[in-house]
């Protein structure tokens, strides 16, 4: 069974981003629905025998506005998505996040 997790940093506050909302899907169907944790992570959470396409959507709008009072600076993204495709052998997935008020990457980690 094939695993996905994530860990998201806040680049502007040098931490993890404790309570940024990531839910995952597959098609329309709702799987997952967590924040990241006081560490910045989320899941592992299994994935379903047989389906390799999901999406990942990241709140990153409210996330800012939860911190705002100790930024004070303005954010311009409201959510992303994230649309991965899982391959057979992959045992876990692993998609570390970056977030900025004014922008955001990801990678495919390990």
């Amino acid at each position: 069974m094939t695993t996905l997790s994530s860990h998201a940093l806040d680049l502007v506050r040098g931490l993890p981003a404790v309570g940024l909302q990531i839910r995952l899907f597959h098609e329309s169907d709702l799987l997952v629905d967590h924040k990241t944790d006081r560490n910045g992570r989320w899941g592992p959470f299994p994935l379903i025998d047989g389906i390799k396409i999901y999406k990942l959507e990241v709140e990153i709008g409210q996330y800012f506005i939860s911190k705002r009072t100790k930024l004070n600076t303005d954010h311009i993204f409201t959510s992303f998505d994230i649309n991965v495709d899982v391959d057979d052998n992959c045992k876990h997935l692993h998609i570390p996040i970056l977030l900025s008020p004014s922008g955001f990457t990801f990678y495919r980690g390990c």
